[in-house]
């Protein structure tokens, strides 16, 4: 069975989402962050902190939408060499206590490197192996140290939760400062500092993202889809739509069901 580790890139656009699966996983981000809880923790992955996330945990995340995330997936037993000749080796134990990574300057350079590489595609075969097991000996020296990424402060968690919940109404910053117990300045300066955007274009995002699951995924119409991610305007909805994703509403539906038939 080939085992050998699979390296792309990603944008996570759907959350937020909570699931678990038998590989292991490096994420790093190369544009923008994600909100991410495993193994007990929650923290951000930023430029400055990867997640190194052991197979069979479950993790639930939330990237913001305009964030590219470089992947390393390695399955268990894949070897030594990437720390898995079995399901608790190496750094992938030490995930299960602390699954954040601080990623120093060097190693920053190295991952940017991968993420230009696998621009085109995942990597090949002949390189994801070396490439894993180097990315994985650069991240591991540090996977025992704490608090290697910032934690995420509980008003930003409470608001991002309030709003993800709500998509189908309208919904304010003074209303999510409220849930959050926290002041809409406040909130502004969390969002900004934390996951680089404002309150509004996050939800906007979180949004636009559930509307383009919606039209891939049933067969609502598009008034009905705008309706259910909080627009009473299906002009207005179609406008900002084809603004984030460069399609129509319909155009997104159409590029959708082609590629499921392929």
């Amino acid at each position: 069975m080939d085992r050998t580790p699979r390296i792309d890139l990603r944008c996570y656009r759907h959350g937020p989402a909570r699931h678990r699966h038998d590989h292991h996983q490096i994420v790093v981000a190369l544009e923008g962050r994600m909100i991410l809880d495993a193994a007990g923790r929650e923290g951000i992955v930023s430029r400055d902190a990867a997640a190194l996330v052991p197979g069979g945990t479950y993790h639930a995340f939330e990237a913001c939408r305009e964030s590219r995330f470089l992947v390393v997936d390695v399955a268990d037993g894949a070897g030594p060499d990437v720390g898995t000749s079995g399901p608790d080796d190496g750094p992938w134990r030490a995930a299960r206590r602390e699954p954040f990574v601080s990623i120093a300057p060097d190693v920053r350079g190295y991952l940017d490197f991968l993420g230009m590489r696998a621009e085109g595609g995942a990597l090949p075969a002949a390189l994801a192996r070396p490439a894993a097991r180097l990315a994985l000996e650069l991240l591991r020296p540090r996977a025992n140290a704490s608090a290697s990424a910032p934690p995420v402060p509980p008003a930003l968690a409470r608001a991002c939760r309030f709003m993800a919940a709500r998509l189908d109404r309208p919904a304010t910053v003074a209303e999510a400062a409220g849930a959050a117990a926290s002041s809409p300045s406040r909130l502004h300066a969390l969002f900004r500092e934390h996951l680089g955007t404002t309150p509004g274009r996050w939800l906007l995002g979180r949004r636009l993202d559930e509307a383009a699951r919606l039209l891939s995924d049933t067969r609502l119409p598009v008034e009905r889809v705008a309706g259910a991610v909080g627009f009473a305007d299906a002009s207005a909805f179609g406008r900002a739509f084809r603004r984030s994703r460069g399609l129509t509403p319909l155009g997104h539906r159409r590029r959708a069901r082609s590629r499921g038939t392929n």
